[in-house]
């Protein structure tokens, strides 16, 4: 069983921040009901709060299926990651085992491959839009065909057959896919309309909530709107969050673990 230690439940992120923010902020704003309800005005926009179970039911699956179709886009981008991982080492353990080459051969291919990690991630960083000017080259594709032209060396030097470069090839070819898969989650977001109308829900709901509660709770009012608006917003910004896992925030992929994790799967003798 995984236990949360007391530094972990209180750590925050960036997400996380900019949740108690909009919490506190529709706080600060909820205070104008319940100074209203002491004025002449308190007979002015009172309203029953029955209403607002139907809109945050709504609301609430409307955000569940963003959040889902968002951590989607996450995992597939770890499950990608992950094949890299495994692709690479299969690579170079191939390399190693079934072609007699020399150390500095067998170095240059570890090496290429752990530069395409590298490319890979500096590439989705770079353009996080999911933009490339064409003129810019390929990085990754340019770390490919390398590896490419050295197995084409080794085979005419006779080191490699065929036969045996198409076994290489079965692992080399799943680079630029995952490379693929990677750049369609990147240059493929989630509606922007779909996006927009979420947060124009949770505007409306956390405008007119307040008015319906202070009358009902009095001051009890502001903590309530407070820890609906925490939880509401906060989906709404972690899904933001994870639908681009590709960054360089704490709820993002750890890339750079990753790519030293294939810059050490070496074992050149």
């Amino acid at each position: 069983m995984t236990r949360i230690s007391f530094s972990e439940f209180v750590r925050t992120t960036h997400a996380l921040r900019a949740a108690s923010i909009g919490a506190v902020i529709v706080g600060v704003y909820s205070l104008i009901p319940i100074w209203k309800e002491s004025s002449a005005f308190h007979q002015i926009a009172d309203h029953s709060s029955g209403v607002y179970a139907s809109l945050e039911l709504l609301l609430g699956l409307l955000l569940v299926l963003r959040s889902n179709a968002a951590y989607g886009r996450w995992w597939e981008g770890r499950t990608l990651w992950g094949k890299l991982v495994n692709v690479s080492r299969n690579l170079v353990l191939k390399a190693n085992s079934l072609v007699d080459v020399s150390r500095e051969d067998r170095v240059a291919l570890e090496s290429l491959v752990h530069q395409f990690a590298a490319d890979l991630r500096d590439q989705l960083r770079t353009h996080a839009d999911g933009s490339s000017p064409a003129e810019e080259p390929h990085r990754p594709s340019d770390r490919v065909l390398q590896i490419y032209r050295l197995l084409n060396d080794w085979r005419q030097r006779g080191l490699v057959s065929d036969d045996l470069l198409r076994v290489l090839d079965s692992e080399l070819r799943e680079f630029l896919e995952v490379c693929g898969g990677c750049e369609r989650i990147q240059k493929t977001p989630l509606s922007p309309s779909y996006r927009i109308f979420i947060w124009q829900g949770i505007f409306l709901v956390f405008a007119t909530l307040p008015w319906s509660l202070a009358s009902e709770m009095g001051i009890w009012s502001v903590p309530t709107v407070m820890i609906h608006a925490y939880f509401f917003i906060g989906v709404q910004v972690l899904a933001h969050s994870a639908e681009d896992p590709f960054g360089t925030d704490s709820d993002d992929l750890n890339l750079d673990a990753i790519v030293a994790t294939i810059g050490r799967a070496r074992v050149t003798a």
